[in-house]
């Protein structure tokens, strides 16, 4: 008698837990009943009911899920959010049809008020009613929608790009550039988008674009709307972050410039040549809606492009290098999720950040106990003498890269003597005649610096230092995955 008490305790253990390891569709046994104790211990969630669609047996985890008497598991949603109808519920739709199902992407709000993404599973009992197990994907979906989230974000700039390396009027220019922003705000709460220019000489900020355009209150005369055109007030908060300051505004609605309230309002400045020449401004009834780092990041990356497009013909023919700049951002989040080892982060970093600004030399250095530490193949290849290589080489590493590693900002170099072919370890500007600058931009949290060296006296543009900020920003997020990597290879 006890072996086959045993034995039919194997069986079920064995058919539960072969659903809950798969991945794309749940595999029920043909009968399960409320004397089966071992279903408790699963973390999915098992619902029985019988043949008029009663709940005879919940699991641990349906308790919790759907309430004591199961009622959430029959008030589901499906991914646009309209309510499943009550002969659509996978259970009554099973105990209707007769037929197995499998369906993904319902939502369900508990007792509690924990909201959930699920995958549903069906299936008749032979003895009468039917079983349901459901599983939480909430965070499988919430990635999957980041990552579609992200992939829309690049499309729309690229978009922008490309559309602004045609010969665009003033007027299509600007209404570009508010479309898009709109477009990355598109899933945010009543938001609107502004565009404004600014007049150095006159001191007067002048809306170009407004998106919708009846949130904008314009100016107009008896035979053409004109933009609404203001003076800059540096006692508004706001204008004296942007224009003053010359950086973003984030925090509660600041009525500015005659701009309808809202509970989320970001400024970002337009920066083009060193000179502030106007700013994006962006606002939604989310309190929350302009915080996410990734939205944000797009959005700051819209504001250069619209920056260097609204200076000018010749600004706006750079808007090439913007896309490189997207593309180098993507694939630096990429490497998080690629686990690569530190070197192979290094190479990708040096590799984009040589693309976009044009510099000869690129490298990863990484505080490693009291040293300094330069990483990547990129990085040999660039010595002069890469048979001389020490990792904590001194004459690598000092100055602007231990300058910005110790103060934790920026340092920016400019006129720099080339060394001399006996004691210069860069092979780009050994032996040579001349100068060249140096930008060093550290990591978060200390982890390290990556420096840029370029031939020349120009010094690196705003545009340029901001975008090295937000490389390393991304860059320190993939180390630690990098890490882990390497570790697991030694």
């Amino acid at each position: 008698m006890k072996k086959r008490v045993l034995f039919w305790v194997g069986v079920i253990v064995g058919a539960v837990s072969g659903f809950a390891l798969s991945s794309r569709r749940s595999v029920i046994p043909a009968e399960l009943g409320p004397a089966d104790p071992l279903l408790g211990l699963v973390g999915e969630a098992v619902l029985v009911c019988d043949a008029a669609g009663v709940v005879t047996y919940l699991n641990a985890a349906a308790t919790e899920w759907f309430g004591d008497d199961g009622a959430a598991a029959f008030h589901l949603r499906y991914p646009s959010g309209q309510t499943v109808p009550p002969g659509q519920v996978p259970l009554i739709r099973t105990l209707r049809t007769g037929k197995p199902g499998v369906g993904t992407g319902y939502g369900c709000t508990s007792p509690d008020g924990t909201e959930r993404m699920l995958e549903v599973t069906t299936r008749l009992q032979t003895a009468g009613g039917a079983v349901a197990v459901f599983r939480d994907i909430t965070e499988v979906s919430e990635t999957r929608n980041q990552a579609a989230q992200g992939d829309r974000r690049e499309e729309i700039l690229r978009r922008l790009c490309r559309r602004l390396s045609a010969a665009l009027s003033p007027d299509d220019l600007a209404r570009s550039i508010v479309e898009s922003a709109g477009a990355l705000l598109r899933d945010k709460s009543e938001a609107s988008v502004r565009l404004y220019s600014y007049d150095p000489s006159a001191k007067q900020i002048t809306r170009l674009a407004a998106l919708p355009e009846s949130r904008a209150k314009l100016v107009r005369s008896q035979n053409a709307p004109q933009a609404a055109s203001f003076p800059l007030d540096v006692t508004q908060v706001l204008l004296w972050s942007v224009y003053v300051g010359r950086e973003s505004f984030t925090g509660a609605f600041v009525d500015a410039l005659g701009e309808e309230p809202e509970a989320a309002h970001l400024a970002l400045p337009l920066i083009a040549g060193g000179e502030v020449i106007g700013h994006l401004s962006l606002t939604s009834a989310d309190p929350e809606a302009l915080f996410a780092s990734a939205l944000r990041e797009s959005l700051t990356l819209l504001a250069s492009v619209a920056a260097l497009a609204l200076a000018g013909p010749s600004q706006a023919a750079q808007t090439e290098t913007l896309a490189a700049q997207v593309t180098a951002l993507r694939e630096i989040v990429g490497a998080v999720a690629k686990r690569l080892g530190p070197g192979d982060v290094a190479d990708l970093v040096g590799r984009h950040a040589r693309r976009v600004l044009g510099a000869e030399v690129c490298i990863l250095v990484l505080a490693e106990a009291d040293k300094l530490r330069v990483l990547g193949r990129d990085y040999l290849d660039a010595l002069l003498f890469p048979e001389r290589y020490t990792a904590d080489s001194a004459p690598l590493t000092q100055g602007e890269s231990e300058k910005a590693q110790r103060t934790g900002k920026t340092v920016q170099t400019t006129g720099r003597k080339n060394p001399r072919m006996e004691d210069g370890p860069w092979r780009a500007f050994a032996g040579q005649s001349g100068r060249h600058s140096v930008l060093s931009v550290p990591l978060p949290t200390g982890l390290g610096v990556v420096t840029v060296l370029r031939a020349g006296e120009t010094a690196f543009s705003e545009a340029q230092v901001r975008f090295m900020e937000t490389l390393a920003a991304l860059t320190a997020a993939a180390l630690p995955a990098a890490t882990t990597a390497a570790a697991r290879e030694d």
